[in-house]
């Protein structure tokens, strides 16, 4: 497959994002397979940035298919993960459980030269009820099975790299795509950088939502996972700040979940549509006619 990243070589930067390579969307519902899916692919796209010359990397999580804890973009930097018998293991989220080491002797030569920043939007840990595999897992195609074997891995995985950084299955954010900075915090040293705040910097959102009068944000679902730093929260709180009313626009919602996060209105793609098949179908038709609604609502 084709696959690409931003890259800016004045700086020695590159902004990898995971789904690129790794991403669900990529993928049929058959196809969908959290045990065997890898990241080696968004390693692939480090490793040419790194081989090009970028010196720091910002790395996107978000929409992946793989609950492997980054192993897969491990083994493309040069780390192996070997069984009680020394043997390589394949770097995929069934492979979890059977790691007993971690050979490092291969590793990337200029991996000690790079950083390492890990844009992440949720906080869920690493493993447990609210871990990589129990809440994003079945999204992901896993079955019930599948969950149970895969947050088991990630347990035993999360011990050893514990013994580098105890306490490294409660850090907020280990869980996202999959548990991807789990390893990359102990094997590159890499920091987990809060999405939205990333972008509230980036974007100067702060100085748009103090000119603006109506804020408008969104995402797929809005609900209970929104308030675990996910970007319509961030906006929210920012906007409040300033006494600005804030709109949100989504696929869907779960109106349990949205009653006290204060928005002015939600508006929801699949309240329009007569089924979920026809909501994703038309999606363009029915966030025009929310956007009518949303601009005849400010007169």
């Amino acid at each position: 497959m084709d696959a690409h990243y931003l890259a800016a070589p004045q700086r020695n930067i590159a902004f990898v994002e995971l789904a690129i390579a790794s991403g669900l969307a990529l993928l049929g519902g058959d196809q969908r397979n959290p045990r065997i899916a890898s990241t080696v692919g968004t390693g692939q796209l480090i490793v040419d940035a790194i081989d090009r010359g970028a010196r720091t990397v910002y790395l996107f999580l978000g929409g992946s298919s793989t609950v492997d804890a980054g192993i897969g973009i491990a083994h493309a930097l040069g780390f192996r993960f070997l069984d009680s018998s020394e043997n390589e293991l394949e770097p995929v989220g069934q492979s979890l459980r059977q790691i007993a080491s971690i050979d490092s002797s291969n590793a990337h030569a200029e991996l000690n030269n790079v950083t390492f920043k890990i844009i992440c939007d949720v906080t869920n840990p690493l493993h447990g009820p609210q871990g990589a595999a129990v809440v994003y897992g079945p999204q992901k195609g896993a079955s019930p099975s599948d969950v149970q074997c895969l947050d088991a891995g990630l347990k035993h995985f999360g011990s050893l790299l514990a013994d580098a950084e105890p306490g490294i299955k409660d850090i907020p954010g280990t869980g996202a795509a999959g548990g991807i900075a789990a390893s990359l915090l102990v094997l590159t040293k890499a920091e987990i950088v809060s999405g939205i705040e990333f972008f509230i910097d980036v974007t100067r959102l702060e100085e748009k939502i103090v000119a603006a009068d109506l804020i408008v944000t969104g995402e797929g679902k809005i609900d209970a996972q929104s308030k675990a730093g996910k970007v319509p929260s961030g906006v929210l709180q920012l906007a409040n700040r300033h006494g600005k009313p804030v709109v949100a626009v989504c696929g869907d919602a779960a109106g349990e979940a949205i009653g006290d996060f204060g928005f002015s209105a939600v508006h929801t793609v699949r309240g329009k549509a007569t089924s979920l098949a026809d909501s994703i179908e038309n999606t363009d038709e029915y966030l025009f006619l929310i956007g009518k609604e949303i601009a005849e609502s400010i007169g």
